[in-house]
């Protein structure tokens, strides 16, 4: 648990870094390719809001059990894109990293 406010920025920030060096690794933007699936997700506290490049709409809990959810309706080719929201991007980021999805973190 963190202690303060301060840490948790810290953390956040260290995180962020972290998800940054994985991106850039792997840039959907040098890949750009027609037969890819897009995902715009638009995430906030309780919820994230979820549209894909065919304009299906999908709305999760802001939890490891959305996520698991989102996982679902992903392959191996799909690109999720995210705005950079405060910080409840990074936990939803470094879950589709650590199973092996393109992310891109974008600022708003």
């Amino acid at each position: 648990m963190l202690n303060s406010f301060s840490s948790m920025k810290l953390q956040t920030s260290i995180l962020s870094c972290w998800i940054h060096s994985r991106l850039a690794l792997y840039n959907p933007f040098f890949d750009m390719n027609k037969d890819k699936k897009y995902f715009g997700i638009d995430i906030s506290k309780d919820v994230f809001d979820v549209c894909d490049s065919n304009n299906e709409y999908y709305q999760f809990n802001n939890s490891i059990s959305g996520f698991k959810k989102l996982l679902k309706l992903l392959d191996d080719t799909c690109i999720c894109v995210l705005e950079a929201t405060g910080y409840y991007h990074v936990r939803l980021a470094y879950f589709l990293l650590e199973n092996g999805k393109g992310v891109c973190v974008v600022n708003p």
